[in-house]
């Protein structure tokens, strides 16, 4: 406040606040979901990463790219090659 050049008493306080969210609030159907390769290349994607027990567990529809004409992440961007 001494910045902008403002009073300030110099107390801070807190007010009770709730929120409220649908629970469908940003969660797509499971067909409209992400896989895994939407985000990650696929010599990336292992299944034990996110899934403790899936241990040498590799199936198709961890591959499946579910929106093949988007791209969400440039990682060259990023700086990944």
């Amino acid at each position: 406040m001494e910045y902008l050049g403002m009073p300030f008493s110099g107390e801070i306080g807190f007010i009770e606040t709730e929120m409220y969210t649908g629970i469908h609030h940003e969660v797509v159907p499971k067909k409209k979901s992400l896989g895994c390769t939407d985000c990650h290349i696929k010599e990336a994607v292992n299944s034990s990463r996110c899934h403790k027990k899936a241990e040498e567990i590799q199936l198709p529809e961890h591959y499946k790219k579910t929106y093949p004409n988007i791209k969400f992440l440039d990682f060259e961007e990023l700086g990944y090659e």
